[in-house]
């Protein structure tokens, strides 16, 4: 929601989101209890989020009055915000092939969007955990150096990251509510960047 506040604050485009998620997925096949978005998966008993992408997306797009105005609308893909990683960065295996399925997956949904040259704006993904030891996912740097070089390596590319260090709730998993909104700050800026050009 501070996303969408904030992004509108900062242009006066009109501006239509298309949110999909499912927290705790993985990009890698096997890697997470909470579904994979690998599109080759096979695995019935679990939910590929790739499909529920695909379904969200095209339900969104194949509607042509958005704000229920009587007047048709047009959305044009503007950009890509990617929040994941945390469940690779738990798995060894996940972890080592993040930039690999990352890129993929980035190519692969520009392609839903039809551009090729849609910006993408990743989330650097933050551990309570400040050192090796006390880290809850033991391969992170794996996947920090993974979103690094994507953003390196892939034009019309972003990474937002925090200027502070960010305080976790109880299961030391998820932030405390104001950087939820933070993070989502972040995002729209660098989004408004973007749709400046």
């Amino acid at each position: 929601m501070s996303f969408g506040k904030r992004l509108s604050e900062l242009t006066d485009k009109k501006i239509a989101i298309i949110k999909y998620a499912r927290g705790g997925s993985s990009i890698a096949l096997g890697a997470s209890g909470f579904g994979t978005w690998g599109q080759n998966y096979a695995d019935n008993t679990k939910i590929n989020q790739w499909d529920n992408f695909q379904t969200t997306v095209r339900s969104a797009l194949a509607n042509n009055d958005i704000d229920g105005d009587g007047e048709a609308d047009t959305i044009v893909p503007a950009g890509i915000i990617w929040m994941q990683g945390e469940a690779d960065a738990y798995h060894e295996q996940a972890s080592k092939v993040y930039l690999a399925n990352l890129t993929s997956l980035m190519n692969d949904m520009k392609m839903t969007f039809g551009n090729k040259e849609l910006p993408i704006i990743l989330g650097r993904i933050e551990d309570s955990g400040k050192t090796p030891e006390t880290r809850m996912m033991p391969y992170i740097e794996s996947v920090w150096d993974a979103q690094k070089k994507f953003v390196k390596s892939n034009t019309n590319t972003h990474l937002v990251a925090f200027d502070e260090p960010v305080e976790f709730i109880e299961d030391k998993w998820h932030y405390k509510s104001n950087y939820y909104i933070k993070l989502g700050n972040l995002f729209a800026e660098k989004a408004a960047e973007t749709l400046a050009k």
